[in-house]
């Protein structure tokens, strides 16, 4: 008798498999569709600028910094680097990006955040 698994990305799928230390780099060529580069750099200047504005609690500055480093890696054409902070961002980037009207920036936290 064997188990049948449907998967789609996977780093480790079945009874006692284990994944350590990787990155799945199809999730940015999936998620970043449509996505212009250079707009999500700038309208992640523009989001780090609101959130630090607007931090209050140690949650939101490590928000602030996420966002910080997902430009950096943006900037540097790092797709799955930038995907990875952004997911780390969370929700309150989010509102903020939706907030201010940053809709590059939304899209990408959402993609990253698997929303």
């Amino acid at each position: 008798m064997s188990d049948t698994y449907n998967v789609g990305q996977a780093g480790a799928v079945g009874r006692g498999a284990e994944a350590r230390d990787f990155e799945l780099k199809q999730e940015w060529q999936n998620g970043s569709a449509g996505i212009d580069i250079n707009s999500l750099v700038n309208e992640l200047a523009q989001l780090r600028l609101h959130l630090r504005d607007h931090a209050q609690t140690p949650e939101q500055d490590e928000s602030v910094a996420a966002v910080n480093r997902a430009q950096d890696s943006a900037a540097k054409g790092d797709g799955p680097g930038t995907l990875q902070h952004l997911r780390r961002a969370g929700k309150w980037a989010l509102t903020g990006a939706t907030t201010i009207g940053t809709g590059v920036a939304a899209a990408a936290i959402k993609s990253a955040m698997g929303l």
